[in-house]
């Protein structure tokens, strides 16, 4: 049986490892800043394809239109995405735009493979679809490759859950051949801009699963919803990773996505990229106090 056994301590927010002045805490397996030059030429090459955390998990581009670099404005899309980024004064200038088809992509490598986990992203959807629309996945039917997977439901409620047309929402396998949805209770509406999170917990049922949610747009405090969920262990798939979608080529965003960051842990509210107000925090923790989850297998 699995036990999980939580313990506070005190250290300082700020006191987080650093990779080029970027925020990279010792779990984070990729960070994908649309930062860079813009070409989209595969592999490290300074570009907006790269990965940030340093684990060499460059994108490529797929599908079709291209997904292309896209300048910050001063108004509209993406305007309202902080920059610099919060958790670690990085400047944000760019994002990439994801047109109706278009999508990035990595193989599988064993560095993708989790348990516990937590993926972020800064996102505006500027098209309602009546499907689902993806953030990032590494989910793949053919072959029962489904793994995890994250994204908005389409203007219809998503697999029985009433009421949850529009709302952020993970998908979830423990056999590769199953799926399982978590739906947060949470719109997200038409051209706003949005710091969205989950995190999954693997052995806490009860409430395993955390959405983050702020309206950087409309402004408000950061919304935390926690959230129950049966996977027991999290399946491994060997399928690509791929950011604007899910399933191949299917179900794609329309929009702008932002500082895609995934780590193989499940980071508590002072770990995020938006950085939280104490109010936001989770009871029992200040701004200055990090949440740290010991495993036991016994």
């Amino acid at each position: 049986m699995r036990q999980v056994q939580r313990t506070f301590i005190v250290a300082s927010l700020f006191a987080l490892p650093f990779m080029g002045g970027t925020p990279v805490i010792g779990a984070t397996v990729g960070y994908w800043r649309f930062e860079g030059a813009a070409t989209v030429t595969a592999g490290a090459n300074n570009d907006f394809l790269d990965d940030y955390s340093g684990n060499g998990l460059a994108l490529s581009t797929a599908g079709t239109p291209t997904v292309t670099q896209y300048n910050l404005p001063g108004s509209g899309t993406g305007s309202k995405y902080p920059n610099p980024v919060p958790s670690g004064s990085q400047s944000n200038t760019k994002a990439a735009t994801f047109p109706n088809g278009g999508y990035l992509a990595v193989a599988d490598a064993p560095i993708l493979t989790v348990h516990d986990f937590t993926a972020e992203a800064f996102i505006t959807k500027t098209a309602n679809t009546s499907g689902t629309q993806y953030i990032a996945s590494q989910w793949l039917v053919s072959g029962n490759q489904r793994s995890w997977s994250f994204g908005v439901a389409g203007t219809s409620d998503i697999s029985g859950n009433p009421g949850s047309a529009n709302d952020l929402f993970i998908g979830l396998s423990d056999a590769g051949s199953d799926a399982g949805v978590v739906v947060s209770g949470i719109d997200i509406a038409l051209n706003k801009d949005y710091y969205v999170a989950v995190s999954f917990d693997e052995s806490n049922f009860a409430s395993g699963v955390t959405f983050y949610i702020q309206n950087l747009t409309d402004g408000g405090p950061l919304q935390v919803v926690t959230k129950s969920h049966t996977i027991a262990s999290l399946f491994d798939s060997n399928t690509f990773l791929r950011i604007g979608t899910f399933n191949g080529s299917s179900s794609p965003w329309n929009g702008a996505i932002d500082e895609v960051r995934l780590s193989n842990t499940v980071l508590t509210a002072s770990q995020l990229l938006i950085v939280p107000t104490p109010t936001a925090l989770p009871a029992g923790l200040g701004l200055l106090g990090l949440f740290s989850l010991r495993r036991r297998h016994g």
